[in-house]
This record gives C-alpha cells, sequence and structure tokens, in this order.
C-alpha cells in the first residue's frame, strides 16, 4: 500500500496553461529552443533557461545556474503568471492523443515507498546524474514534472475518475503535437480520503517513467530529514495511471561498426546458435522472441523463441547474445558506438540511417507489455537501458510542486 498526498500546486492561469506547459526541455533541439524562448514569453522553458539572451551565462549543471532557474519560477508566480491553489488537492489529468488516451491522478508520494519497494523500479539509475538532479532540487525547491507510476486496473478507480470529468475541466488545450489536455482540480475533502483510500488497496505501483527522478527525490529527503522539521521534501510529484492508460513501445538500436567483421562474418555468427531469415519488407508487428535486423540493404528477421524465456525481454536476449559476445559492446549506456530510436517512429527510419552510413547495422525490438515490466520489477529485477518507449509524456509546468514552505515566498 503505497501513500499518497493531495498538495497545492502552483499552476499557471487558466488563460496561459496552453502557452506555460511545455514538452521537457531535453526534446528540444538549439534551433527549436531558440524559436520557442523568442516567440512565447510564457513557456515554462524560460524557467529553465533563464540566461537566454543574457551576455552572462551561468555554467550549465552548476548551482549557480540552478539557483537562477529558482529566481526565475519565483519571477513567474510574482508576475501572476503562476499561482498557488489555496486548497491541497489532487488532479486528475488526461491526455487524448491522436493513438490512445491516458487519465490518472497527480498527487504527491512518499519518498519511503520507493525506498521500501512499494514503488517499484525496472530501471538502473546513473549516479552522476542521480547526484545531478538531486542537486537541483536541493537549489530550486521544486517538481515541474510528475514521476510517471503505473498500477494494475481498478474499476473503482475508473468510476471515480469518471464521475469527475462529468464536471467541466479547470484547463483545456490542444498542443501541436495534436495532444488534448484536461485538468480537473480535486479538493472536496470526500473525494480525497476516498482516492487515498482506495490507493491503499493498491499493493505496488511502478516506475514507468522518471527513475532517476525518484531516486533523486529519495537522495535529498535523506540529506534533509536531520536538517529540516518540514516534511514537504519526503514527498515528490507523480502521476499515477492504470495499467489501460500506459502505452509501451518498443526501442530499437542502431550499432555504428561490426567491430571489424564483414556483414557476412557477422551473419554467420548469428545463425550459429539462431535463425536468421532473409525478408523483403520489416515485420508490421514485432511478436515475442522476433527481432529484425537491417543490414547491408537487407531485412532480416531472427527468431529466439526458444531462447526467451518469461523472464527475459528481447533488448536484454540482443545484449547477451549478440551486442555483447559478437560485437563487443559493452556499456550500453555509455558506449559510443550504440544509439537508440524510439518504437513510434517508422522502422523505415533504421533502414535509412544504415543505408546513408549513419550505422553498420539495426535492431527492431518489439514492445514490452506491463506485466512483462510488472514481472521484472517485482523480481527486483532490471531491463537494459532504452528498453521502453512509454507515453503518455507529460508537460512539465502544467501543475508544481514546490517544497518550500510557503511562509519563504509570500
Amino acid at each position: 500500500m503505497a501513500q499518497i498526498r493531495p498538495f497545492k500546486a502552483i499552476r499557471p492561469t487558466r488563460d496561459k496553461a496552453c502557452l506555460v506547459a511545455s514538452r521537457s526541455y531535453v526534446t528540444y533541439n538549439s534551433v527549436q529552443l531558440n524559436d520557442k524562448l523568442a516567440g512565447n514569453p510564457y513557456t515554462f522553458i524560460h524557467i529553465l533557461n533563464p540566461d537566454h539572451g543574457k551576455v552572462e551565462q551561468a555554467k550549465g549543471g552548476t548551482r549557480e545556474l540552478f539557483g537562477r532557474i529558482k529566481d526565475s519560477f519565483w519571477d513567474f508566480v510574482n508576475d501572476g503568471i503562476l499561482k498557488r491553489d489555496e486548497q491541497p488537492a489532487f488532479y486528475l489529468y488526461k491526455q487524448i492523443r491522436p493513438d490512445g488516451e491516458s487519465i490518472g491522478l497527480i498527487a504527491t508520494a512518499h519518498v519511503d515507498d520507493y525506498k521500501n519497494g512499494k514503488i517499484r523500479v525496472h530501471e538502473q539509475t546513473i549516479s552522476r546524474r542521480e547526484n545531478l538532479f538531486a542537486d537541483y532540487l536541493d537549489v530550486t525547491n521544486f517538481h515541474a514534472e510528475p514521476v510517471l507510476l503505473c498500477h494494475d486496473n481498478n474499476q473503482e478507480l475508473e468510476a471515480a475518475y469518471q464521475r469527475i470529468m462529468s464536471q467541466r475541466p479547470e484547463c483545456d488545450f490542444s498542443t501541436t503535437d495534436k495532444c488534448q489536455h484536461q485538468l480537473w482540480i480535486i479538493d472536496e475533502n470526500s473525494l480525497v480520503e476516498n482516492l487515498i483510500q482506495q490507493f491503499k488497496s493498491i499493493p505496488a505501483l511502478y516506475i514507468a517513467d522518471g527513475h532517476h527522478r525518484s531516486a533523486s527525490s529519495a537522495q535529498l529527503a535523506s540529506q534533509r530529514s536531520k536538517l529540516s522539521k518540514n516534511d514537504l521534501h519526503n514527498w515528490y510529484m507523480v502521476y499515477l495511471i492504470p495499467a489501460s492508460s500506459l502505452a509501451i513501445h518498443g526501442y530499437h538500436r542502431l550499432v555504428k561498426d561490426l567491430g571489424g567483421l564483414s556483414p557476412e562474418e557477422f551473419c554467420s555468427e548469428i545463425q550459429k546458435n539462431n535463425s536468421l531469415i532473409p525478408i523483403d519488407q520489416p515485420d508490421s508487428h514485432l511478436g515475442r522472441g522476433i527481432i529484425n535486423m537491417y543490414l547491408d540493404h537487407q531485412w532480416y528477421r531472427i527468431s529466439v523463441l526458444k531462447e526467451l524465456d518469461d523472464s527475459t525481454i528481447g533488448a536484454q536476449w540482443l545484449t547477451d547474445h549478440i551486442l555483447k559476445p559478437i560485437l563487443k559492446i559493452g556499456d550500453l549506456r555509455s558506449d559510443p558506438r550504440i544509439r537508440f530510436r524510439d518504437g513510434k517512429r517508422p522502422k523505415t527510419i533504421l533502414a535509412d540511417e544504415v543505408d546513408q552510413k549513419h550505422a553498420a547495422c539495426a535492431f527492431a525490438l518489439h514492445p514490452v507489455t506491463f506485466n512483462e515490466l510488472k514481472g521484472i520489477a517485482d523480481a527486483g529485477a532490471t531491463m537494459p537501458p532504452k528498453s521502453t518507449y512509454i507515453e503518455p509524456k507529460l508537460r512539465s509546468g502544467l501543475t508544481i510542486y514546490t517544497f518550500e514552505p510557503e511562509e519563504e515566498n509570500t
């Protein structure tokens, strides 16, 4: 049973919600970033890029920059672009995409549940990134994008959400990626308490996206445990969705070179233990135990059904049987010979990159199911990096959780 708690979100005013909320900062290239900053004075990206247009620039990843981000955030609040809700609330958020929709609850979760395994992981974190984000949180004192947590489907929760959605949403807007975003405020005491009790019946929550943010939040809470009587730092913002609202896509691999092997020698190594069949086009739907490979202007189907047990996903099999032993690729998190492409893009993009000699070969992998993700997390195991591309992708700045006491910025 995981603990959840309502909070007083700092949010954009209704008329500016569509202008403030942004994609994750890292998804913009430099041209897009400059266009966004130049054309929209309200975008949350201004908060994360406080030195835009200034001669003096703070070095990236430093506490000096994080301090400027914090100042920029409170400037947005003082200017009335962002406003703190008067009552603690949950926030029901619905995202409608061209290929699906997600409905779930924005709340705060306790770091103890991350530490004790009630919030379960399927991915290892990188210490450098974990420490960097803990530093960021220590200076800024806010979360601007919730960690995505998933749980088993629950009919009572679904019925409660449908009743709430019968009312007019607090904000309702669309973005240029053809997604519609709707947000309802839940601050009535009986509804809040009912949702708290319903989540107490859910045995575990699973991190779908946000392993580093969860780890960093827990790290910061440990650092502050003896320094502050305020417990706000023990909670972090999460978006709780049922399995039916989670869309998991595959994550494909592009390999820079064949490690000195010719295409014929590489195929021969694979064929020693597996079926490798030339095909005219990549499979439209990759089933469990099937991997597509593109090499030397040719698509192949690798069938690994005999060696893929219930606890092994395709990305792990590929790592263990081809990437490491044959291609001698070490740590997938840092090896420059491997790159990744999300499975929402057409597989023809993989072939284009190989044909243009940006890579020597490519592997297309099937999506992981929620039950596979859940089974790996329940067993205390982890997947290789970039095993899943998960939706919904959440906006930054739609709801913000600050663990700085109100009296310090009023």
